[in-house]
């Protein structure tokens, strides 16, 4: 390369466009890794404040109702519908409290668990354009949600359906012994996030704190790889293979929850794609 007075010039060391989009390509990864990592931590600290208060109050009432608050109530203190779920699923095996009560109260989980992904969306607050796409996309399973127990619960109360769904199936798995399912994903964030727990010496408040510290950079970086990335190409990579149709994003939602155990996860995951930009809200 030549200046304007002809003098040769070296030209700079660069990266091959090849390795710059392996090397964002995995810090992506990173990023979604750390950030597992950072809501695991913030659902363990909030467990050990308040488990037992939860617990406790999950006992409280035989109120339909009032049940279904009390589950909201229980997972919006320790952010995780899984551990209220299995507190009440113990509750009913050791037979203090009946199943007509349990089922308004894991109504009332899986409104709470939309907790989490609405915080995540908060962290968009700086920038309004991606805030109102993240804070649009983290609503959408409260007023699924919502919406389920809207028609669902008055159905409870007048007929017991779901009482009388679940014996029918409890009798056609009666006998069969316990499964269990370990989860990848979780194998290789939930240690970690247990241990970084451990060595701030178990402190709920501590915990949370830098929880919420290495959410805010996972997210951070996230949306700035992925927007560097060049969008429209991770845009119509999403659009013709993984979100194609509906159904196609109905099914990858089912496997993600499965494989990671936690709703909570990969509703949250779907929060920084929409405020990159990546996904639209009907998808």
């Amino acid at each position: 390369m030549k200046r304007d007075n002809g003098a040769e010039v070296t030209p700079g060391w660069r990266i091959h466009p090849a390795n710059l989009l392996l090397a964002r390509l995995i810090g992506v990864l990173a990023c979604l890794w750390l950030f597992i990592v950072s809501v695991n931590l913030l659902g363990a600290a909030f467990k050990i404040a308040g488990k037992d208060f939860a617990l406790a109050i999950l006992q409280a009432t035989d109120n339909p109702v009032a049940g279904m608050l009390i589950g909201l109530l229980a997972t919006a203190i320790i952010q995780s519908s899984s551990t209220t779920t299995s507190l009440i699923v113990t509750m009913v095996g050791a037979g203090t409290l009946s199943l007509p009560n349990a089922v308004p109260m894991i109504m009332g989980a899986n409104i709470g668990t939309s907790v989490t992904n609405t915080l995540v969306s908060l962290i968009h607050i700086p920038r309004a354009d991606e805030f109102r796409r993240a804070f649009a996309g983290s609503t959408v399973h409260d007023f699924f949600n919502i919406c389920s127990v809207i028609v669902l619960l008055p159905m409870q109360i007048s007929f017991d359906l779901i009482g009388r769904s679940a014996h029918a199936v409890e009798s056609l798995f009666e006998g069969i012994g316990g499964v269990s399912f370990s989860s990848p994903l979780g194998a290789v964030t939930k240690p970690v996030a247990k241990q970084i727990l451990h060595w701030l010496g178990d402190s709920p408040l501590v915990g949370g704190l830098v929880a919420v510290l290495l959410l805010l950079v996972a997210l951070r970086y996230l949306v700035k790889l992925l927007k560097s990335m060049v969008l429209a190409r991770v845009e119509r990579f999403f659009q013709r293979y993984i979100f194609r149709t509906p159904v196609l994003g109905f099914l990858l939602g089912i496997f993600i929850t499965v494989l990671v155990q936690s709703s909570s996860v990969t509703t949250s995951l779907v929060v920084p794609l929409l405020g990159a930009g990546v996904l639209t809200l009907n998808q």
